[in-house]
């Protein structure tokens, strides 16, 4: 399905649920800011946000609590750019990286939340995201959309959709063409950007520490200059229904490709920490 006007596709009343601040702008950014009725743009924001950014290493992530009020302030600020009421954004303040440990009372919050906005169109994360707060997220989106009784649109959208162990590389693209929504970007690509430049915990070395942004500027090249894909089935649609090709090695890929790169990350910090370690008994010296 395509549609150079995405208002003719999500008419209505819109319920993004983002599990981190910076999620929706990523994977739903361009498609907010074509719609033309703002009041009508419900966010949810599932966590705090206390995670991100923190070092990487095992024994050094832990939540921290200055980050809450910043990633807050951060997403009522990209809303606003893109004309989005600051009343419809909903935070609930879950903690950040645990969310699979409180789903049912996620589930419980969305529910109550859906029967009170009476959405036409949700969004939430792609069944087969990399991250688990990304799937809880997903998982109880399904679960409070059934027990809202809601016949809303479900709408899947992609925040990691780069797949190394997948041909191609881009899991959107084996999307069956009849559920993938493709939105082309160009016409407000650049409030995406200024909505992400929001985002400085993200998008900038935000601690001396950092070696990186989370969000380098590649990846916010990426994100504001291609189009944004959502798969939109029936709610709780199983996976065999809504992949084109590859269907049998998709979820091989999907369990093992985010332990590769986890260990990747670990080695590299790991290594870092070393060289830092090395840099200051050589000033010692």
């Amino acid at each position: 399905m395509y549609d150079k006007d995405p208002a003719k596709i999500f008419e209505g009343v819109i319920l993004v649920v983002a599990p981190h601040m910076d999620d929706e702008i990523l994977a739903c950014g361009a498609t907010m800011a074509a719609l033309p009725e703002k009041q009508s743009i419900h966010v949810i924001y599932a966590t705090d946000g206390a995670r991100s950014p923190t070092p990487d290493l095992p024994w050094g992530a832990r939540p921290n609590p200055a980050l809450v009020q910043v990633r807050k302030t951060e997403a009522g600020n990209a809303l606003d750019t893109l004309g989005i009421p600051a009343a419809n954004a909903t935070f609930l303040g879950l903690p950040d990286g645990c969310l699979k440990s409180r789903e049912n009372e996620l589930v419980d919050m969305l529910t109550t939340h859906i029967l009170h906005v009476q959405p036409n169109h949700v969004f939430a994360p792609f069944r087969l995201d990399r991250h688990p707060d990304h799937l809880a997220v997903h998982r109880a989106t399904v679960m409070a959309l059934r027990s809202a009784r809601s016949s809303a649109s479900f709408n899947e959208y992609f925040v990691y959709f780069r797949w190394r162990l997948l041909p191609g590389g881009d899991i959107r693209k084996v999307i069956r063409d009849d559920l993938r929504i493709c939105v082309p970007v160009s016409a407000h690509a650049d409030d995406k950007r200024r909505a992400l430049a929001c985002y400085a915990s993200q998008t900038t070395r935000y601690f001396e520490w950092q070696s990186r942004p989370i969000l380098a500027p590649g990846n916010i090249d990426e994100v504001c200059n291609t189009p944004e894909y959502f798969l939109q089935t029936v709610c709780g649609a199983p996976d065999s229904q809504v992949f084109s090709r590859w269907a049998p090695w998709i979820p091989f890929a999907h369990v093992l490709e985010p332990r590769l790169k986890k260990i990747k990350e670990w080695s590299k910090s790991i290594w870092r920490l070393l060289n830092r370690r090395s840099a200051h008994s050589g000033d010692r010296g």
